[in-house]
């Protein structure tokens, strides 16, 4: 890909980051790095020409507007509490083809229907409560 055209796109502000990649175990073989690794470059990219607030809205309440995914992308009463908390200075991907599940850092804790659902303290307790959302 051109990186002017990439970094071109990515500054307007209607564009939203997805990935086509599946998420793997981070114990798996195989894959490609943009499942660990799509949401912290878009951010790391925009970033550099569009405010945090902005770069977040087009990661949470963009897509699930233009989705139609109902309770889900904002903080608010009624919705579903799915958060993640980040240190934005150090939010990036480390993953590569060598290393293709490797965690962002920046990444302090993942709430998934207001459930801790991530750490990076491997003693603390996590749960999976996601579900599979279905567009309507």
């Amino acid at each position: 890909m051109n990186e002017d055209n990439m970094n071109r796109i990515l500054a307007d502000p209607y564009v939203v980051c997805c990935s086509d990649s599946t998420i793997r175990s981070r114990n798996s073989k195989g894959g490609h790095p943009r499942a660990f690794g799509s949401f912290p470059l878009f951010f790391r990219i925009a970033s550099k020409r569009c405010p945090y607030a902005d770069v977040i809205r087009r990661m949470t309440s963009l897509p699930a507007a233009k989705f139609n995914i109902r309770g889900r992308g904002v903080v608010a009463p009624g919705f579903f509490a799915d958060l993640v908390l980040l240190d934005l200075d150090n939010f990036d991907s480390k993953a590569d083809f060598l290393v293709v599940n490797r965690v962002p850092t920046g990444i302090d804790s993942v709430y998934v229907n207001g459930q801790l659902a991530y750490s990076p303290d491997p003693e603390v307790k996590t749960v999976r409560a996601g579900r599979v959302l279905r567009i309507k």
